[in-house]
Formats: C-alpha cells, structure tokens, sequence
C-alpha cells in the first residue's frame, strides 16, 4: 500500500510528539561496564584518589565521593593496569600497563602513550613495570629488566639501567638514586658517570653489619631525610651514612612485618610504601591485612582491617583519610565502598529483555568444566546495576555455583538462570527464588552421569511461554517447565547422553540445540504433550553446508532465519520447513573482501552472533566485531583494538537492548557498550511515545540526530516550515537516523523543521518538530 504523507501534513495542527528523554550516550558512542570491586595500586592529587584495578582506573573525587571511570573509552590506550602514581610536579596521572605500555594523562584531560617499552623488541619476555617515581620533571620505571626514565621536559626516554635483575622500586636521595631489586639494594651516584652501566652502580651490603648477597628488597622510598627499605621481612633504614634495622621497642629486636607461613607457603612477601599527603607519616603496606605508619622519629603503629583480605596499597589525604587499594574491596578510613558497577568482569552470558534490561550471568564457564564460581547474576537498566548474590543478602545463592545462562521469560515475567552445577534458579520477584534440582518434588531434572552435578547449560522460551533447558549429559537430555508450572523431560535419539549447551526456537518452533561435539540437533515437539509426533535431526559437516563441527553459536534473525557461527564463519540457514526431509543443508554466502570472493568471514573463528533492531548481525570474533547487513552480503563496519575503544579483540559475548539499540559486548576484560543507529521497531506506534534526541539542536552539536519509537521500517521525510523536502529516510528498525544535512550536503539553518512518520502499511501515522539554533 502506497503510504500518504498528506495525511500527515494534516497532523501539524495536532499537539507534537514527545522530545527527546534524557540519554548521556549518543549514536556512536561507547560506554564502559567494568568492574571496580577490587584494587591493587592507589595514588592521589590534591583534589582526587585514584584506584588502579585489574582493567582500569577509577577516579574518586575528595569532595563529594562522585566517581570517574578511566579506560579505553574515555581515550587511555590499553587494558590490564599495573600500578599507577601521580606526579604532583608535573600534574600528571602515570598509568603503567601490565604488557609495559604508559600513559600520561594530565589534569587539562590531555593524554600521552608511551609505548616505547611494549614495543622495544630488545627487551625480551616480561617488560612489567613494577614502581613509578617523579622527581626533577623525571619519570623512573621500575621494571622487570631494569630501570628506564622519562625526561617530561624532553618528552623522550634519556636512559635505561639494564640490571640482570627485577628492579622493584627507586628513590633518590641527594645526589644518589638507590634501587631495590631482587639481588638486594643498589645506590648509582649521580656525579655524572655512566649509569647505563649497572657495574658502577655500588651494592649495598652492609645493612645490619651483615655483608650479605642473600637478602631481596621489594619497596624503598625517601621520608624524613632518610631512606627506609625492606631487607627480606624486616624494615631497614638509610641514616648517617649508614644502614641498619629499625628496632622494636618492647624487645629490641627487628621489627617483622610478615612471615612466611607453612599453611600460606603460596603468599609471597611484599611491600608497598607510600607517604601521606602532608608528608608526615610514612605508610607501608603489607599485603595482608595489617599495614603500618611511621612517623618521623621512626614510632610505628599498626592497623588491621578487620573485614579485608590482602591491603595491596595505601594513602593518607591532606585531612588525615585513610584510602586502600585491597584485592577484595576498597576503602575509605576502613569503610568499604564501590562504584555502581559489575561486581566481575568474568560474564558467561548475556541477555537483553523487552524492557530495555540486560541481564548478566557470572561465571568462569568456558571449557565445559566446574570453577565454583559464585559471582551470581546481575541486572542493569536506566544505568543502574543490581547485584544478586550472596553478598547482597541472597542467601540462597551462597552454594549456586557457576552460573552460566540467563534468560528473562517475557511471557511469565520470570528470570532463568542455569547453572553448570546447581541446576536451574527461577526468580519471579526479587523476593522469590527458587532453586530447582534433582530433589525439587516438581523438577524433572537430573544429575549428570558420573557425577552429583545437575548442568543446565541451554535456555530458551517458547511463544507460548514454556521454559526449556538443556540438562546436559543425562539420558532425558531435555527439560520444559511449562508456563503452567508442570515439569517434563525428554529423549532424543541424537543426543543421547552427550552435552548440550545452547538452544534456540526458530520461527517454526523447532529447537536448534548446539552439542559440545560441534553438531546441531534440530528438534520439533510439535504438541509439547504429546511425543508421537516428535522429530528430530542432527546436522553437521557431513549432512550440511557447515564447513566444519566446530560450532560456537546459533542465532535466530527476525525473520527467523537462524545464523551458525563456526570456527570458519557462518552457515545461514532459511530453510528450515525442511529441515526433517533432508532439504535444508543451508548457505555460505560468497562475497568479496578485498577484491577477492571468499565465504562470509571464512576466517573467522565466530563466537557470537545478535541481532538488532533493522535484523543487521553484530558478530563477536576473535579479531574484533563485525556488524553485517541484513542479508550478511555487506560489511557495515568493523571494531577492533587499533579502531575502537573496544577493550579486547576476543569478543566472547554480543547481545542487542533494542529498546535503544544499544549494543552490549563482552570480552575476557569485561563488558562495554555501544550506541548503534538502530532500535526494535514497535508494532503500533504511538506519537505520544515517539522521541527526538537531542532536541534543540545547538550550534556545537553535529553528531546525529535520532527520532525513535516508530513502528518497524517507517518512512520519515524532513521539511522546513514552508514544506519544502530536506531530508527522508527509512527507520532502521524502529529509529531514523538524520545528520542535520540537507540534499546538498548543507546544515540545516536555524529554524523549525517537521518530521512526518508513516509506518509501511501507511496505516500509523506520527508528526515531530526539530529546533534548529544555530
């Protein structure tokens, strides 16, 4: 039917659509979603303390405890932080990665990469960077392989000490720069010999009038007009010219910090030290939970954080706040506290619901073996994470481990999660969970052969709300629970008791179950109640177009149409009717890349495959994301590590919120998010409900401009006031996107635009204004 945009002309009088809700990510933009559960390094500015965790940097502002996430997407370069300090003489964050890759980051938000040890292909194996000292606009590394330092005026590297030995930290002292390694402590003169020769630096021996080579020094630092270091487990001070152990005063003895102990022979002995802010007191951490002060005079006090694991790193603000970086927790003068964020970046699934939520499993599934992992499972929606699990007060979830699917049941409301070993979680409100096992009266689930566990590792829901699981490694391989509440199993000749892991309904309802083996059974319940009229078939390399066993993933489009992700690309499948006859050995499509005709991302190791809101395919690989046109003949574009802000290029996990079409990635360095241009459409628009964002446009913006909530695959046109076309489009799924760019290639002028919608029956109809100030 031909669509009437007269009629909406005659919509102009009507009262206008809605504006643009508030949304901080625009199209195009990313987000990060990454876990600040736990630290290990702690620096502070003046006006901030900064937290190094496994993956990034979290900003905590002094004043109002406000919270600034720092990592690939604000604009640092790399992933897995090392330690962090901030150089108060150069106003300047310095960020060491874990692979020797620096960043710079100063206070005016300017950053600098220093990538000159990652890839110095001189330095072989682990270029660690394990302390950071700034002193005299100069930057010492502290490195597995020596010491290097930074000239901020120079901008350039001016020296590297290569050492033979770990160089774990530096201090200066007068005239003289003191190393700990190790091989115990060095001291390099700085009268103008050659330091780059590690032959002149002069060991020191003497410490506690024991001339000794055996002794190894983690942390050194200058405070009060002395050096303090560690000497093994005892702390050691640098005064009048000489060394010697600072005594305890009960008994005369050095004073030992911490001690290997049989029952912990894994905890190796280390040291972090610090000064407060004012420079009072001298801070060492432990890595335990006790950590100490010194004051001037060489007093010591001890404190213990009762409710901590292992205090990593520590400081003391300008108003006397005790801040410490521990693996488990941070803390503010002993009061843990978090970010709003994931409690791990370890994600085994994802799924986005109706109502704009995304849902994620924890856990450290991948190989098809038990972690005990008890992460639990999370909720996020309108920027706000919900945790569940034990910590949080579901005492019910103390013993689910490994928690490896999850799935919301948009027809009963409910939310599944399976576990490889607890079997299945069912959460109805957040008040109500229950747990399904062996020893549920109602359950019909087994444990898996050989062993106690009960593996629920496949979810999905029918149209008519049934939930089924892939009870994997069991002789009835397949359980429902039926909207009604009634349990039932099923055998299936294929399956047998092998191991199932992902199900997907296509749109006949057939079953599409990925074994572990790589193959495919196809399975049609046809009535649920009834198993005469059951069928099914499995589906591999030698029955198939799948190029290969190895299957990672299956995904049905909009059209139903299901997509196979294999090791060598993917198997499209629109055939399904037949699939029971044989007649459905589905597609490669060929299409050119680089002049040259191949199969769709032949190359690719494809790990999972969403679907957005105009059926594109995102593609999660292990060389970055690929989002695919409907049809998969045209790649639309294409992320990675050198491109992007993606965080890894092993995208384990992608799933689509299509409420607003955002696009949910996960890798082995945890979750990120990006704005796409494209959302679910909606089977009956309202105009009340319909968005534009942003809205006025102002003179500085120039990204695009979303009018969304539209029926699927409306039309828009654009006109100025006097009804003159500027602009007209298809909405991608349920959201046109418009650059504020007229025909010939113009910005708009300041002024009222209309936006007329029609939906593709023409049979909905929907008028917006823009404000245009230029």
């Amino acid at each position: 039917m031909m669509k009437s945009f007269l009629v909406c002309l005659l919509l102009v009088t009507l009262s206008f659509m809605g504006l643009a809700q508030d949304n901080p990510v625009a199209i195009g933009q990313w987000r990060s979603h990454l876990s600040y559960e736990s630290s290990k390094t702690v620096t502070e500015s003046e006006e901030a303390v900064f937290f190094g965790t496994d993956q990034a940097v979290l900003k905590v502002n002094k004043e109002d405890m406000s919270f600034e996430h720092l990592n690939k997407v604000i604009g640092l370069s790399d992933m897995g932080v090392q330690v962090i300090e901030y150089y108060k003489g150069g106003n300047v964050l310095v960020i060491a990665y874990d692979n020797g890759n620096i960043d710079l980051l100063y206070d005016d938000g300017t950053i600098t990469n220093l990538s000159a040890i990652k890839t110095n292909s001189n330095i072989i194996g682990n270029k660690e960077i394990y302390h950071i000292f700034g002193q005299d606009n100069k930057i010492y590394f502290s490195c597995s392989f020596g010491l290097t330092i930074y000239d901020l005026e120079l901008e350039a590297f001016r020296e590297t000490v290569f050492t033979q030995t770990e160089v774990n930290a530096c201090t200066q002292f007068n005239n003289t720069l003191y190393i700990s390694t190790a091989s115990g402590i060095y001291a390099g003169l700085l009268d103008g010999r050659n330091l780059q020769d590690f032959s002149v630096w002069e060991f020191q021996g003497q410490i506690a009038n024991t001339a000794t080579n055996g002794y190894t020094s983690r942390a050194i630092i200058t405070f009060d007009n002395k050096i303090y270091a560690d000497y093994n487990d005892t702390l050691v001070v640098y005064e009048n010219n000489t060394w010697k152990h600072i005594e305890g005063t009960a008994d005369g003895n050095p004073i030992t910090f911490w001690r290997p102990s049989a029952s912990r022979s894994d905890y190796v002995p280390n040291f972090n030290f610090a000064k407060s802010y004012n420079e009072d007191k001298l801070i060492i951490a432990t890595f335990t939970s006790e950590y100490y002060t010194l004051s001037g005079n060489n007093e010591i006090t001890s404190f213990v954080y009762s409710n901590s694991w292992r205090v990593k790193d520590l400081v003391i603000d300008q108003d006397g706040i005790v801040w410490a970086a521990d693996q488990a927790f941070m803390h503010r003068n002993g009061q843990r506290f978090r970010p709003n964020s994931p409690k791990t970046n370890i994600i085994s699934d994802l799924h986005a619901d109706e109502d704009g939520a995304l849902w994620m499993s924890m856990s450290l599934y991948n190989t098809y073996q038990a972690f005990f992992t008890r992460y639990g499972f999370a909720k996020y929606q309108d920027g706000i994470w919900k945790a569940y699990h034990r910590e949080e007060g579901y005492a019910t979830l103390d013993t689910f481990y490994d928690p490896v699917r999850i799935i919301k049941n948009s027809v009963d409301g409910s939310v599944y999660v399976g576990s490889y070993m607890e079997g299945l979680l069912r959460m109805d409100s957040e008040e109500n969970i229950t747990i399904y096992d062996e020893y549920t009266p109602e359950s019909t689930l087994s444990f898996a052969i050989g062993d106690g566990t009960i593996r629920v590792v496949g979810l999905a829901v029918d149209e008519d709300g049934n939930t089924w699981m892939a009870n994997s490694l069991t002789n009835d391989p397949i359980a429902v629970r039926k909207r009604n509440g009634d349990w039932k199993s099923i055998s299936i000749a294929q399956l047998g008791e092998q191991k199932t892991e992902y199900m997907e309904f296509d749109r006949n309802g057939y079953l599409w179950i990925k074994q572990i083996t790589g193959k495919v059974v196809v399975y049609d319940p046809g009535n649920i109640d009834d198993n005469t009229d059951d069928q099914s078939i499995q589906l591999g390399s030698n029955n198939s177009m799948l190029p290969t066993n190895n299957i990672n993933c299956i995904k049905p489009d909009k059209n139903g149409v299901m997509w196979v992700g294999t090791d060598q690309g993917i198997t499209i499948f629109n055939c399904s009717r037949t699939v029971f006859d044989g007649g459905c050995q589905g597609n490669r499509p060929i299409i050119e890349v680089d002049s040259f005709n191949g199969f769709l991302l032949e190359a690719e190791n494809v790990k999972d495959i969403a679907v957005d809101g105009a059926n594109r395919k995102w593609v999660g690989t292990d060389n970055g994301l690929f989002l695919l046109s409907e049809d998969g003949e045209d790649q639309l574009a294409y992320f990675n590590t050198e491109n992007s802000p993606l965080f890894d290029n092993e995208v384990k996990h992608v799933e689509v919120e299509g409420v607003t079409g955002t696009v949910y990635i996960a890798t082995g360095r945890g979750l990120q998010s990006f704005r796409s241009d494209a959302t679910t459409g909606k089977r009956r628009m309202d105009r009340k409900s319909v968005t534009i964002y942003p809205h006025p446009i102002r003179p500085d913006y120039s990204g695009p401009i979303a009018i969304s909530n539209l029926a699927d695959e409306s039309d828009v046109k654009i006109t100025d006031i006097s009804g003159r076309l500027v602009y007209e489009t298809t909405a991608l799924g349920g959201q046109a996107i418009w650059d504020g760019m007229d025909y010939n290639g113009r910005k708009a002028q300041s002024g009222v635009y209309l936006v007329f919608i029609v939906n593709e029956e023409g049979t909905q109809q929907a008028v917006g204004k823009i404000l245009f100030i230029n």
